[in-house]
């Protein structure tokens, strides 16, 4: 749509009225908010000197996670929220990756080739007696 189609019918005067109304609301709107940016800048300076900040304030500022936080809470609510969320992701990190390692330090043991068949006992011909060893023999020569 043209913008000569949304202000057909109307007479000049109004649409300049209109731009300009919406020239100011915009501005007005773009103080506010450059308002709010410098008050969220110095609440965040003022908790770095106390050190409540985990982190440096370039990361605050330029996490776009910790910006939609800002829009729903307070400043000092955001970063104790922001704080609280990394260190849950970092715990979760740490936990996955011990439980890799552990899977993969269990995966590196010896297996068994059939867990549940039983092993065929070993005959130490030393131990056989003569004739017992001839019996042996013939089985092994039968097949059996």
């Amino acid at each position: 749509m043209r913008i000569a189609e949304l202000f057909k019918g109307r007479h000049t005067s109004d649409v300049k009225k209109t731009s300009n109304e919406a020239r100011g609301e915009a501005g007005k709107k773009h103080e506010a908010e450059k308002g709010r940016g410098e008050e969220i800048l110095s609440e965040l300076l003022k908790l770095k000197e106390e050190n409540k900040l985990a982190g440096s304030v370039e990361e605050y500022v330029q996490d776009p996670q910790f910006a939609g936080l800002l829009r729903e809470f307070d400043t000092a609510a955001s970063v104790r929220i922001y704080d609280a969320e990394r260190r849950a992701d970092k715990a979760a990190r740490i936990e996955r990756e011990r439980i890799y390692s552990e899977l993969a330090r269990q995966k590196a043991l010896p297996r068994p080739i059939k867990a549940d068949a039983p092993t065929e006992p070993v005959t130490d011909f030393s131990l056989l007696s003569t004739a017992e060893f001839e019996r042996l023999k013939k089985r092994v020569r039968a097949g059996r």
